[in-house]
């Protein structure tokens, strides 16, 4: 061992900072001689009795204190100089030698800690971060590392305190669409309905409602990995923009489409059909304006509807679907009835 080394590994051991390598090296050293276990025994001794604390700063106090106490009777134990001669008599250790390897000691540790409370950040605690919308409601999120992600209705975001430091991981349930910024450290993972979407800086739209049959992954630009949470990577599906990523929870079927653009437009205000069962399109609505719809018995619901609307009243879009598909409407306190129309006779 180097000379004077073993003043680290006895301040790191006193300080409770020894690592299980200085611990071992630590006894390693004491094994060798009687000499240094007394050594040991005489720095623990003057370290405990000082009161040497990470508080203490000026080494020159530190010294006059250790010189202090050897050379003088320390009134709490009552150990006089005698106390430490004796032990001097094995290990030929005059009070000056004494003093000064408890300085040694006592400013390795200090400058040990001080390095430590400038270098490390305190580490705080881990702490889920959620954002949830409601029905009717749709937000804009900005994610630490500056990732923007629009929030639907009946939507709910999570990730953590240690987002963008440790990791670039969040959990959809619902839908969003993200534009995420590049960080090639930091991959950035979107769990939704036990698929997990990988993508280093991309804009993509991830849909995966409870309620629905299916999950959705659509990639706007740049590229993304989509793979099961317990897959294989062997089976993972790399997409490319103006794809569309399909699993049908029911028949199993996993599949890759060309995406229809207009599927997106929910982002910008606008709700967007293509063939959806009268079903699907009520509950597009309850779920777009927060409202709930009730049908009457006698109703028709075997029809499917096309269409678009940017940014109109609930009131607007049933008056345009009913002409089509010939149904009335009462619109209440966030409710809605359906009704067969009634014919003009």
């Amino acid at each position: 061992m180097e000379e004077n080394t073993h003043y680290t590994l006895i301040s790191a051991f006193l300080s409770k900072q020894a690592n299980a390598d200085q611990i071992s090296d630590l006894r390693e050293w004491l094994s060798e001689s009687e000499t240094n276990r007394l050594e040991f025994e005489e720095l623990k001794e003057v370290w405990l009795n000082s009161r040497l604390t990470h508080r203490t700063g000026n080494i020159d106090q530190l010294y006059s204190r250790v010189e202090a106490e050897i050379s003088g009777i320390n009134k709490e134990t009552g150990k006089t100089v005698q106390f430490y001669n004796q032990k001097r008599e094995y290990l030929h250790f005059t009070k000056w030698a004494a003093a000064a390897a408890l300085v040694v000691v006592g400013m390795l540790w200090i400058y040990n800690f001080s390095n430590q409370q400038k270098n490390q950040e305190p580490i705080a605690e881990i702490h889920q971060i959620v954002k949830e919308n409601p029905a009717g409601r749709k937000t804009t999120v900005r994610l630490p590392d500056g990732t923007v992600v629009w929030l639907n209705s009946e939507s709910k975001l999570y990730y953590s305190t240690v987002y963008g430091t440790n990791n670039r991981y969040v959990r959809l349930e619902g839908e969003a669409f993200f534009e995420v910024v590049k960080n090639k450290e930091l991959p950035f993972k979107v769990s939704s309905r036990g698929q997990v979407i990988e993508a280093l800086g991309t804009a993509f739209n991830v849909r995966g409602f409870a309620y629905e049959s299916q999950v959705k992954v659509a990639l706007v630009e740049g590229s993304v990995k989509i793979q099961e949470e317990k897959g294989a990577e062997d089976k993972a599906f790399i997409l490319k923009p103006g794809e569309e990523y399909k699993k049908h929870f029911v028949s199993g079927e996993i599949g890759v489409e060309t995406l229809n653009k207009g599927e997106l437009s929910w982002k910008d205000g606008n709700i967007y059909f293509k063939s959806a069962s009268m079903a699907k399109v009520f509950r597009t609505l309850e779920r777009w304006y927060g409202v709930e719809v009730t049908i009457e018995k006698d109703t028709d619901q075997t029809w499917n509807y096309t269409g678009e609307f940017s940014k109109e009243t609930l009131e607007n879009v049933l008056q345009s679907i009913s002409y089509s598909k010939e149904f009335d409407f009462e619109i209440g306190e966030k409710k809605v009835i359906v009704r067969p129309k009634k014919k003009i006779i």
